[in-house]
């Protein structure tokens, strides 16, 4: 997929590459963190929804929706990433968010 860089070749490279690659990195940083900060709030309404599922007296686990979720994702899906990659990720914040349930 991409290409490796050693450290001796990173030396080698012209300091214009190394500008460019030190802010692309410095933009993946930033999305990062946003991604992160996106995945605390997703957490604090799944905890809002848990409350408010206990307190009417519903199960926590909706299947149905949670196919709903990824299939209206999986529709408006544009790349890079295989949608079966994507998927993963989202499995794994739904499984994530079904622990705040223990």
């Amino acid at each position: 997929m991409g290409v490796d860089m050693s450290a001796a070749q990173a030396l080698r490279a012209p300091a214009e590459g190394r500008d460019q690659l030190s802010a692309l990195r410095a933009r993946i940083d930033e999305v990062d963190l946003g991604i992160l900060r996106l995945i605390e709030q997703r957490g604090h309404i799944v905890e809002e929804i848990l409350l408010l599922k206990q307190s009417v007296d519903l199960p926590v686990l909706d299947e149905a929706r949670e196919r709903q979720l990824l299939e209206r994702l999986r529709a408006r899906h544009r790349g890079p990433h295989d949608w079966q990659e994507v998927e993963r990720v989202f499995r794994l914040l739904l499984e994530i968010s079904r622990g705040l349930a223990r």
